[in-house]
């Protein structure tokens, strides 16, 4: 299954390069989901300044905008607390679900949909029969995105992948949960590509797959 988050992660680190960092290498850029994607304290670690490198990565960015998966990858770029964050756009939320899709087949309707994770996944299944091929413009529709995508990450072990499964399925049963009934109908009848990638995900965890 296609690693969203080893993209990023490379989209990130190829900024970082731009910017005149040479040693930046994917795995110096972090997973998060506190406000931004992704996060790196290379500069940091290489004992540079911060505020310098961040002033170069917005530069190199301004300069050559950075890409994901042929889309514009970062709506955001930011400095806290001596890291560089990066928020990514909803065009690369949306090729990130594409590349999800055209790497594995839509999962079968598991046999018994009583426990959590089987019933997500048979509700993603009629979620991917609606509308829709981008991602939303919605905060908790990206935050459950972003962690849908993080199953797919290489080198997890099985327990790893369903504890990463469960809370990925818990935010997207939350989706909607405090709008109104016609906004909440009006989200969900746009969110058939967050339906198809997040069955797939999710199926991850389950046992034999």
């Amino acid at each position: 299954m296609f690693d969203a988050y080893a993209a990023a992660r490379e989209s990130a680190a190829n900024l970082l390069r731009h910017a005149g960092i040479a040693e930046a290498h994917a795995e110096d850029v972090r997973a998060c989901m506190a406000g931004y994607e992704l996060s790196s304290a290379l500069p940091r670690r290489l004992l540079l300044s911060p505020e310098a490198c961040f002033a170069a990565v917005c530069a190199a960015e301004a300069e050559a905008p950075a890409a994901l998966c042929n889309a514009p990858a970062f709506s955001n770029i930011a400095l806290q607390g001596g890291h560089i964050c990066f928020a990514l756009t909803n065009a690369a939320y949306a090729a990130l679900m594409r590349a999800v899709e055209e790497s594995g087949a839509l999962p079968a309707l598991p046999e018994d949909t009583a426990p959590f994770l089987p019933y997500m996944i048979a509700r993603m299944r009629m979620l991917a029969r609606k509308a829709g091929a981008d991602c939303p413009d919605d905060p908790a529709v990206r935050h459950a995105l972003w962690l849908c995508f993080g199953i797919a990450e290489a080198g997890l072990g099985f327990a790893q992948c369903q504890a990463r499964a469960l809370r990925a399925a818990h935010a997207l049963a939350a989706l909607g949960r405090e709008l109104p009934p016609r906004e909440r109908a009006e989200l969900f009848s746009r969110c058939g590509a967050l339906g198809r990638c997040a069955a797939r995900l999710l199926a991850l965890a389950l046992p034999g797959i």
